[in-house]
């Protein structure tokens, strides 16, 4: 099992039927293709995870970074992993602010800028802690 977690900034900010289309095709071709993951929106960034057979999550990454909705996509997270954290989910989905996520997760110290600086083991505290306190469609 493969994961990939990446960070990027809309280069636009995303209406409600954008990330709605966008999530509609997802989960679609993740179901496809065994991929499954998580988008979560804060403020007009993106904090993805995907998972699933490495060839695929790999060619799908590299699709998203040719995706002219996405600026500075900065990859945390690269690495075989034991089982898959969204298991249930071709593409669980939550639109947050970075307020409710601070508040919420009990991260009152987390700033998108150190969740792009720091890689591994505080992104996945992170979504783990995230996953507990929020509901996510």
């Amino acid at each position: 099992m493969h994961r990939i977690i990446y960070f990027s900034s809309a280069t636009h900010l995303l209406t409600d039927n954008e990330l709605h289309l966008l999530l509609d095709k997802s989960r679609i071709k993740n179901s496809q293709n065994d991929i499954s993951g998580i988008l979560i929106h804060i403020d007009g960034d993106i904090l993805q995870v995907l998972e699933g057979e490495k060839e695929k999550i790999q060619n799908l990454f590299e699709l998203i970074k040719l995706d002219p909705k996405h600026s500075t996509i900065i990859k945390v997270f690269d690495n075989e992993v034991p089982t898959r954290m969204f298991e249930n989910w071709s593409m669980g989905f939550s639109k947050e602010t970075i307020e409710n996520v601070r508040k919420n997760s009990n991260l009152c110290w987390l700033s998108i800028k150190e969740l792009q600086e720091n890689r591994g083991n505080i992104v996945t505290g992170f979504l783990e802690t995230f996953i507990k306190t929020h509901k996510i469609t």
